[in-house]
């Protein structure tokens, strides 16, 4: 049997065994990287709904967490009393590796 799919989602959030694949509006870049006192976030997708994003420290724990508005494409998450290490930064099914100096 063959199935035949002629619609082509914009956005597309799947799982594949372990792994859930990030829709474009989830996926984002942080800049400075490694950060000192703050660090931007950009989208290269706004999403017509507002997106929770946490950061986590080493232990999974969330240690901030802000609200992208909806329609917006950047925000600046304030790094000030982070200690100095790693910590992953998750929007959605989207994960990032931030370094805090």
């Amino acid at each position: 049997m063959t199935a035949t799919n002629t619609a082509i989602p914009e956005a597309f959030v799947g799982h594949l065994g372990d792994f859930v694949l990030a829709t474009p509006a989830e996926i984002f870049t942080l800049a400075p990287n490694p950060a000192t006192a703050r660090v931007r976030l950009a989208w290269p997708e706004a999403s017509a709904a507002a997106r929770p994003v946490q950061v986590l420290d080493g232990l999974g724990r969330q240690v901030r967490q802000l609200e992208l508005p909806a329609r917006a494409t950047t925000a600046t998450l304030e790094t000030d009393g982070l200690a100095p290490g790693i910590y992953l930064v998750r929007c959605g099914a989207a994960l990032g590796r931030l370094v805090v100096e």
